[in-house]
């Protein structure tokens, strides 16, 4: 005896079948949405860093010229102070030759940027050059201090600068030339030589200057001599 077929289950089985194939077309549609939308998404987040990257490296080369990146150590922002023309040339050879300088890591003038470089107060413009007789120096990429918020220097630190360059130079003259003894003007070729050596124009000005700084600290020297043979002296 052969058994019937039963209909109601056969339509069942159907309706269930052509669910099962609409809930997979569904689901494949989905993943194609969901697939381009990434796709798209994508595309969009890397034509954004392009562009951004774009305009960093313009405002990298308007910046540093022919450097194509800037060092490590340092920002894209900078400080600026006024020097003589023979200081400022031996604080730019004294860096690397490189406008703006670059201090190096651990130097005295890093140290005194590091602990007294501020935010730029509100009353205060930014500078975004360097004026007549000033010089441009980078601003390092201090780990707890980034230049982008710390980047103005308050009067009395831009003198403790300047005085940190000047102390630096005196120190680099007098270890070079004291051997010397007095320089005159019959000696005058001992200092245009060192002007050369560090990168100063040899002209009458920055001789003048130079000589005059070097006299000095000769003074100093000899004066401290004569004391120290006097106390010396009392002593026996």
């Amino acid at each position: 005896m052969h058994s019937q077929p039963n209909h109601a289950v056969t339509a069942v089985t159907a309706h269930l079948y052509a669910y099962k194939n609409f809930i997979l077309l569904r689901g494949l549609k989905f993943l194609h949405f969901l697939s381009c939308s990434v796709s798209h998404w994508v595309a969009q987040s890397l034509k954004y860093q392009r562009i951004k990257l774009v305009k960093s490296l313009i405002f990298v080369n308007f910046v540093y010229g022919n450097q194509a990146f800037p060092p490590p150590s340092m920002s894209q922002y900078c400080i600026y102070i006024a020097l003589d023309p023979y200081l400022a040339q031996w604080f730019v050879h004294d860096c690397g030759g490189e406008v703006p300088c670059i201090l190096q890591k651990g130097s005295v003038e890093s140290k005194v940027l590091e602990v007294y470089l501020q935010r730029l107060p509100h009353s205060v413009q930014p500078q975004l050059e360097a004026g007549t007789g000033e010089i441009a120096i980078a601003i390092p990429a201090f780990r707890h201090r980034p230049a982008e918020t710390y980047n103005y220097l308050p009067k009395r630190a831009t003198s403790a600068l300047l005085n940190c360059i000047r102390n630096r130079f005196d120190v680099a003259l007098w270890n070079d030339l004291h051997h010397f003894g007095k320089i005159g003007r019959r000696q005058d070729e001992l200092i245009y030589a060192w002007m050369e050596k560090h990168g100063i124009e040899p002209t009458e000005a920055n001789w003048n200057a130079i000589a005059k700084r070097y006299q000095r600290q000769r003074d100093l020297y000899l004066d401290r001599q004569r004391k120290s043979s006097k106390k010396s002296q009392k002593s026996y």
